[in-house]
């Protein structure tokens, strides 16, 4: 029911952005319907979870822990991964960095320099 009510919030919310002529107060609102039925999915997952831990063993608590440990590396590690590939695809295509601006300032730099 909660994400029922937050996959509603947001198709409404891309309605109102979607009109001809949107409303900048419509906007809001279904902004505001959005971040509430989002607080209100995180408030149960939250509850949830007390809930299921309060069964556990400590042995089960720890595996549990141990578990979610790997999978925050793993989902870190594929984060890190797809920014390789698309910093690689970036270069093929010769795109600019879309990062610090450090490097082309060096560039330009150089650019200015007078030779004798």
């Amino acid at each position: 029911m909660v994400n029922e009510r937050l996959r509603l919030a947001q198709r409404a919310l891309e309605d109102a952005l979607d009109a001809d002529y949107p409303s900048e107060a419509l906007v809001e609102q279904r902004a505001k319907e959005v971040g509430e039925a989002q607080v209100a999915a995180v408030r149960m997952r939250a509850l949830r979870e007390v809930r299921i831990r309060r069964i556990l063993n400590p042995e089960q608590q720890a595996r549990l822990r141990e578990v979610r440990l790997k999978i925050r590396e793993a989902e870190a590690f594929k984060q890190r991964q797809q920014r390789i590939q698309n910093n690689e695809g970036r270069r093929r295509r010769n795109l600019p960095n879309q990062g610090n601006s450090i490097g082309r300032n060096r560039h330009a730099r150089n650019n200015l320099r007078r030779t004798p």
